[in-house]
């Protein structure tokens, strides 16, 4: 893939966001967060939080696109083809016989092993992906508990402050 390949592929996955947004067809979607009735125990506490993270939600489509370029790692590239218009007689010559379109074909062929170091360099960063998200869960589970916890004390305090009125 060319250099100017790779920026427009990179222009257009850093715009799609953006572009989604722009879309009269694409409505956004409304959240289905519901709140829970009753009492909530930490195991639903941490389901809620877990279930319902944008940054959770982002990982695992930041991994499902690292699965897509293990994917196109492992392909051959594309072929390109080049057309030029060249002029045999002076470059001011507006003759229509002095005028030649070239039609030029070309294929990239890796040797050394490149297709393989791009797959395992590929699965690397997958692996690294998988990781960061498991990380951001555990962030999210431990700031639940602690969230959680300071919520009980304070509802032993509330009850203890409350025991002392009556």
């Amino acid at each position: 893939m060319t250099t100017a390949a790779r920026s427009c592929l990179l222009l257009l996955a850093c715009a799609a966001p953006w572009l989604a947004e722009a879309a009269p067809e694409a409505p956004p979607a409304a959240p289905t967060f519901s709140e829970p009735e009753g009492s909530l125990t930490l195991d639903e506490a941490l389901a809620l939080a877990l279930a319902h993270s944008p940054l959770l939600q982002a990982s695992s489509s930041a991994e499902a696109a690292f699965d897509g370029r293990v994917l196109q790692a492992g392909k051959i590239p594309n072929p390109e083809v080049e057309l030029r218009l060249q002029n045999n007689e002076a470059p001011d010559s507006t003759d229509p016989d002095s005028q030649r379109w070239r039609v030029i074909l070309s294929q990239d062929f890796e040797l050394g092993g490149k297709r393989q170091r791009r797959v395992v360099l590929a699965e690397a960063e997958r692996t690294i992906a998988k990781s960061s998200r498991a990380a951001l869960a555990n962030q999210i589970e431990s700031a639940v508990r602690a969230d959680f916890n300071a919520l009980l004390g304070a509802e032993r305090r509330v009850l203890a402050a409350q025991s002392y009125v009556d």
